[in-house]
């Protein structure tokens, strides 16, 4: 009988307040140097990942989770104890 194997990353913010869960690997991976995510990373760049919906959940302090629209239809997830960046 053949395996099954399991994919899971965990992540958090911060703070450790808000927590996440992907349970596939990512469909897709990119480094982001537009004027957006760097302001959103206070960084050079910004590295995001793309998973389907159905792969990510957060599993703790979805009640610190903020909102921020960056520009109309662009919502940004955020932990308000903390501030960093979640998901967007």
């Amino acid at each position: 009988m053949a395996s099954v194997e399991t994919y899971e990353l965990t992540g958090l913010c911060l703070g450790g307040t808000v927590r996440y869960r992907i349970t596939a690997p990512p469909k897709l991976m990119v480094y982001c140097h537009c004027t957006h995510c760097r302001a959103a990373s206070g960084s050079s760049f910004a590295t995001n990942v793309l998973v389907a919906p159905d792969d990510f959940a957060i599993v703790a302090g979805d009640d610190a989770l903020g909102t921020f629209e960056s520009r109309p239809g662009k919502l940004r997830q955020f932990c308000t104890r903390c501030g960093s960046p979640v998901y967007n």
